[in-house]
């Protein structure tokens, strides 16, 4: 499961701490490397973006605190984070793996992240090809995968999850437990055709579990399988 912590006080110091130390860093300025440009170290700023430019690298973390981060097609990088923005990774890209707090994190065809993805208000999603080598988590966001390999867990709170198109999941999935207060309305659980989940199926918060006809699944605790085979449960 995951480990770090992206929320609050914490997430905050530690970007404002690589800003004290980075060697390109700013405070309200965005951010942009070019096309084909390769810098030593992390890239960091407080109110602003970062991009990235295709097959730009970095061989550091690129953080922000108030906005988006981007990176081109094919551009290398270490861990992204930001606070308030999202995390957008082009098609064939590599990185250390990404946090946001109130963001999305998309990953667009055959990109890697080399660690976890993590979010608290944001969905994450994936496109064919993908790999990521940690887990995938969100707190108040829907995962959806397409043809991806994730090597640890995926899991959310309030939110869906959905493994299609010949995802693979190693780790298992876990839909966590809600408040009452929390629930507005029953989740569902997708694991689409020709879809693998390794490990445990754990859901703890009321769901429905649809299983294609040719998905693969491990251990289920917390809700019956309901088989379906076509392109969607009804």
């Amino acid at each position: 499961m995951l480990t770090r912590n992206i929320l609050g006080k914490p997430f905050v110091a530690t970007c404002l701490a690589v800003l004290l130390t980075a060697c390109s860093g700013t405070v309200n300025d965005s951010i942009t490397l070019a096309d084909g440009e390769r810098h030593e170290g992390a890239l960091a700023t407080v109110n602003g973006s970062v991009e990235l430019g295709e097959g730009a690298e970095v061989t550091g973390s690129v953080r922000t605190v108030n906005g988006g981060i981007r990176l081109g097609e094919q551009a290398r990088a270490g861990r992204a984070e930001t606070v308030n923005g999202s995390i957008r990774v082009s098609a064939g890209a590599r990185f250390g793996g990404g946090a946001t707090v109130n963001g999305a994190i998309e990953l667009g065809d055959n990109a890697i992240a080399d660690g976890d993805l993590a979010t608290i208000n944001g969905r994450i999603t994936s496109q064919p090809g993908c790999r990521v080598s940690g887990d995938v988590a969100t707190t108040n966001g829907t995962v959806r995968l397409y043809g991806t390999t994730v090597e640890g867990t995926v899991a959310t709170t309030n939110g869906n999850l959905q493994i299609l198109e010949a995802s693979r999941v190693v780790g298992g999935l876990h839909l966590r437990p809600r408040e009452a207060s929390e629930r507005t309305g029953e989740l569902r659980v997708i694991i689409g055709a020709d879809s693998i989940i390794e490990g445990p199926i754990r859901i703890d918060s009321p769901a429905r579990l649809f299983v294609h006809d040719s998905a693969t699944v491990g251990e289920v605790s917390g809700a019956e399988i309901e088989r379906y085979a076509g392109d969607r449960p009804e």
